[in-house]
């Protein structure tokens, strides 16, 4: 595993704590936080694709596929164009799908992997059931925090079992 990343994270995190540390001082500090913790999770996520079996399959094609929408729909609103709320709202709905192939196909599953799929799961699913107006932001806001904390619970189990293994081969 690439010991930088996981120190630019560390400090990353290291950062967002003292911001939140310091939020009775200033709400100027909270925008910063949840920047750290933002650029933090993405370098996390990209480490355990990076690292992870996803990206050697057909379904990161299609994956990528569905993230090439994603980028469409934001340039449709960016335009004022027709179908931008449609193009936004189906990458959302079809990514944890697409994972959820990639996890079923999968001949062995251990612990990591199950996390791994709640992780898409916890991540994907609350924008659009606000976008749909199927909950309301405040049930929104609840789902991402425990979609944060799931992330940070697999992204440590993931370092874990890649020390152990790290420990086997060497």
């Amino acid at each position: 595993m690439n010991k930088f990343l996981i120190a630019v994270i560390s400090i990353l995190l290291l950062l967002a704590v003292g911001c939140f540390l310091s939020l009775p001082v200033s709400v100027f500090d909270r925008d910063y936080a949840e920047r750290f913790l933002t650029i933090a999770e993405v370098m996390g996520i990209i480490m355990m694709l990076l690292n992870g079996t996803f990206r050697n399959t057909r379904y990161f094609k299609v994956a990528k596929a569905v993230i090439a929408v994603l980028i469409l729909g934001v340039l449709f609103k960016i335009l004022h164009l027709a179908g931008a709320d449609e193009l936004l709202v189906l990458p959302w709905l079809l990514l944890p799908l697409v994972y959820m192939a990639h996890f079923l196909a999968k001949k062995t599953k251990n612990h990591l992997d199950i996390l791994k799929l709640l992780t898409v799961f916890t991540f994907y699913t609350p924008v659009p059931l606000i976008f749909l107006n199927m909950i309301s932001d405040e049930q929104g806001n609840i789902m991402f925090v425990i979609g944060h904390v799931v992330f940070w619970l697999t992204f440590v189990d993931f370092l874990v079992m890649g020390y152990k293994q790290s420990l086997f081969k060497g």
